[in-house]
């Protein structure tokens, strides 16, 4: 597998897109976390994120909800989260823990990175060991699927991501489509 580019030249090109292609998504961004908000949201789940998501926070807090509408532009509807939405959907999350090698519904080192408004999601495993980084799908009655999208890294993801847009391409089952200034994915 080839290395990515750096995440945020992936990121500056998904926004780029965005404005010149979808504006109401485009909309939908919140300017860069605060660090102190980070720090805080490391602390109350008792470990610091991952390099690629406090790069990401760096760039931007997820999307706004006064635009939820339009702020699900990846792939399965989903929404970037804020660090104050990481935290709320992780506290929803965590009394569904187990400490499984594989657990079906949450572990404790899966951080939330994106949701959508039926209750499914995206995560990122953040358990030390091979499969760190990995980017899977929660579902609500299904538990977590790591092969969905196949990503083993945010930065990956968000790399095909980049190449999707630019090259109306599919990832995985999601085909990009833009309908009145929204992202939106076909499957």
């Amino acid at each position: 597998m080839n290395i990515p580019p750096p995440l945020d030249e992936s990121w500056a090109q998904i926004v780029r897109w965005l404005a010149a292609h979808a504006p109401l998504s485009h909309a939908s961004l919140n300017p860069p976390a605060d660090p102190s908000d980070v720090l805080a949201a490391e602390r109350e789940l008792g470990m610091p994120f991952l390099p690629e998501l406090a790069e990401l926070l760096s760039h931007n807090d997820g999307t706004s909800k006064d635009h939820w509408r339009s702020a699900g532009f990846l792939p399965g509807g989903h929404a970037l989260l804020s660090v104050a939405g990481i935290v709320d959907i992780y506290r929803r999350l965590a009394p569904a823990a187990d400490d499984e090698d594989e657990p079906l519904w949450f572990h404790l080192q899966w951080v939330p990175v994106a949701w959508g408004i039926t209750g499914d999601g995206v995560i990122i495993d953040q358990r030390p060991g091979g499969t760190q980084g990995r980017v899977g799908e929660y579902h609500k009655y299904d538990g977590v699927d790591f092969a969905l999208w196949g990503h083993a890294s945010l930065g990956r993801l968000l790399a095909d991501l980049a190449v999707a847009l630019e090259t109306q391409t599919a990832i995985g089952h999601y085909h990009p489509v833009v309908i009145n200034g929204v992202l939106d994915w076909d499957v």
